[in-house]
């Protein structure tokens, strides 16, 4: 998450102080990501830069996602409305693969009582043809597998020196993303490459952002890694998603 920090930097020809901020980074991170950490794979066409997505395990500073078309396109023609309960989603994410499911199954495994399942979850999935209710009042069949459109998400947390704090912030975003870097101001980047093994045990990217030369250097490129928890990916996607309808909605109005 960006914090409005502001560090004194001696200008030599003037003898007077500036200020760098954070702020100052993300656009030269925007500008210069794909390019740098991404293959000609993946055009900047394809991919999608949001800031400070609030997911629900933090907020980075930057989130570029990439998106199955196919998978995309069928979720819009199937559910055009993002899903932004949890207990939905973990309710879907418990079901996915079954042909069928019970009430009396999803009231042992699911955390709510029989009354929210049926007249909240129940009621949402049967309305949105995930389940068809069988004559037999306990049991539902499963219409509809939910799909997430998401190939890959890179999560970036931007500072100017606070590299401890950045690491555990991008740490955290390992839980939604495949990818998770912390993006340092090259002045101040010294403490965290004499601690590069941490990223490298961690899988965590770091990345020097130069506001004078407005680019990027790459001190540690992490693997692709699933990210930790099925269940806030997918509501990271659903927010994702929810933005994706307001701005081509936003494009058609104009």
């Amino acid at each position: 998450m960006l914090i409005k920090t502001l560090l004194p930097t001696m200008n030599n020809m003037q003898g007077n102080t500036f200020l760098i901020l954070e702020s100052e980074l993300i656009p030269i991170l925007k500008d210069n990501f794909i390019e740098t950490l991404l293959s000609t794979n993946n055009p900047i066409a394809d991919m999608a830069v949001y800031e400070e997505l609030r997911s629900p395990y933090g907020i980075p500073d930057l989130v570029f996602s990439d998106m199955n078309k196919y998978a995309l396109k069928k979720r819009v023609s199937d559910n055009p409305l993002p899903i932004l309960s949890k207990d939905i989603i973990k309710t879907l994410l418990l079901i996915e693969g079954k042909k069928k499911v019970t009430l009396s199954f999803l009231e042992k495994t699911l955390p709510y009582n029989k009354d929210k399942i049926k007249n909240m979850i129940l009621r949402y999935l049967i309305k949105n043809n995930y389940l068809v209710k069988s004559n037999n009042s306990e049991t539902y069949w499963i219409d509809k597998q939910y799909v997430s459109c998401l190939d890959n998400l890179y999560s970036i947390e931007a500072k100017i020196s606070s590299w401890k704090r950045g690491f555990y912030q991008a740490y955290r975003y390992k839980w939604f993303s495949h990818y998770s870097f912390l993006a340092i101001h090259e002045k101040y980047a010294s403490p965290s490459i004499r601690n590069l093994e941490l990223f490298k045990k961690y899988n965590i990217g770091l990345l020097t952002v130069s506001t004078s030369r407005k680019n990027l250097e790459v001190l540690h490129r992490p693997n692709y890694e699933k990210p930790y928890s099925r269940e806030i990916t997918a509501l990271t996607f659903e927010r994702i998603f929810s933005s994706y309808l307001e701005k081509k909605a936003a494009s058609q109005a104009g």
